[in-house]
This record gives C-alpha cells, sequence and structure tokens, in this order.
C-alpha cells in the first residue's frame, strides 16, 4: 500500500482503538499510531520514511530484505513488550504496536501480502489489491469515508 493509504488506514484504527481503550491522552495515542502505521516501510528506501532515513533504511533492506522481518508481528510485539514492562509505558507502547499493525493488516490485503510469523513460519497473507493500482485508490477513499463516518459518530453528531 501507498503512504497516504497507510496514514488513512492508521488513522481509522486509531479513532477505533481510542473508543475501545481509553487511553489517558488521546491525542498523543492518535498521533503515535498513524505515525507508526507507516513505520515497517522502514525497510524500503524508496518508501516515504525510508527516503527520510535512506542510510537506516539500506541498512534494514540489506539485512532483512523488504516485508521480512520488519513486515511480521515480532517487532511491534518486541516494542510493546519493551514499552510496557520495562518501562511501564503501557499506553505508548500500545499505540505504536497497533500503528505498526494497522500497516500489517493494509499491507496483508495486497497482492504481495505480509508473512505476519516471518521468519518463523512461511504462512503467507495475501489479498487481491494491487499497489498504486484503482482498487488501492477506492479502498483508500473508503478508509477516508470511514473516516469521516466514525470522526462524526464519535465526536460531531452532524448527521
Amino acid at each position: 500500500m501507498m503512504f497516504k493509504t497507510h496514514i488513512a488506514f492508521g488513522s481509522l484504527m486509531a479513532i477505533l482503538a481510542i473508543q475501545l481503550i481509553k487511553p489517558p491522552q488521546p491525542w498523543l495515542f492518535f498521533g503515535l499510531m498513524v505515525f507508526c502505521a507507516s513505520v515497517p516501510d522502514i525497510d524500503e528506501h524508496k518508501s516515504k520514511i525510508g527516503m527520510k532515513l535512506e542510510f537506516i533504511a539500506y541498512v534494514i533492506k540489506t539485512i532483512f530484505g523488504h516485508r521480512g522481518l520488519f513486515h511480521s508481528i515480532f517487532i511491534p510485539l518486541a516494542i510493546f513488550l519493551i514499552l510496557h514492562y520495562w518501562l511501564g509505558w503501557t499506553y505508548i507502547g500500545l499505540a505504536i504496536a497497533l500503528g505498526y499493525i494497522s500497516h500489517l493488516i493494509a499491507d496483508s490485503l495486497t497482492i504481495e501480502g505480509v508473512n505476519f510469523l516471518h521468519p518463523i513460519s512461511k504462512f503467507h497473507v495475501s489479498g487481491f489489491i494491487r499497489t498504486g493500482s484503482f482498487l488501492e485508490t477506492l479502498f483508500f477513499l473508503t478508509v477516508l469515508g470511514a473516516n469521516l463516518f466514525v470522526i462524526n459518530y464519535f465526536y460531531l453528531n452532524l448527521f
């Protein structure tokens, strides 16, 4: 998926997570989730985040490949466990992990897919959306509409 789609999907997941979890600082929670919805693409130097951190992206891609370890469940799980158990930052860890996982879920809808358990398993989840295609644009617009709906439902009550 493209950067804008990850941000839109991460926003939708953040709004829903805030309603479910009720974190003490919802704007911080939201910001972390949305930012972390782009972080897994640090393993690709041509991504938005990879271009900002080009050297790190090259190193990660060289060692782990694109959609390898950094597109598995183990990175957000490790981040959450470190932040929760060692630092006591439960909500920060949860926001980071959930934002990261929202990226993985969105990428699992693409033809390229995701191996959530890489490198332990070869189980690969893939969908039907080609990155940058008309279907992704349609998905992006649908997610934007869902964002507007849930913002209205939970916060504005305009219709």
